[in-house]
């Protein structure tokens, strides 16, 4: 292969990745994603393909405190990302203790959306 085959394949490369860099953000568009790895080295790896503000919702799961999601709001919100917390009703313990999650969020994350999911049986 002469260096203008290798040239124009490496040009090729290009193309394809961009365009499938543009089609992945194009159908994220409208989507919305959903924290629950409690490590978010892959949050930073895909972030290219998100949307600059795109709301990533961080689930309160059964063997997670609210508190312990602390750190991974804050590190959707400094990937360029709009933090939510996704409470289940069910594990709030009291006012109180929702209102202190509440307030620690919107300090350190700068949360300003929370996604509150509860029923009745």
């Amino acid at each position: 292969m002469d260096d203008q085959q290798l040239q124009g394949e490496k040009v090729a490369a290009r193309r394809i990745r961009t365009i499938s860099t543009e089609i992945a953000s194009e159908l994220v568009t409208s989507g919305s994603i959903e924290l629950i790895e409690t490590n978010t080295s892959g949050l930073v790896n895909g972030q290219d393909l998100l949307l600059r503000k795109m709301g990533v919702y961080v689930p309160s799961l059964a063997k997670r405190s609210f508190e312990t999601n602390l750190p991974l709001l804050c590190a959707v919100r400094d990937a360029g990302l709009t933090p939510i917390p996704h409470l289940a009703a069910r594990r709030i313990k009291s006012t109180a203790s929702l209102e202190s999650f509440i307030s620690r969020a919107v300090e350190e994350a700068g949360v300003n959306r929370v996604l509150l999911g509860g029923w009745r049986y």
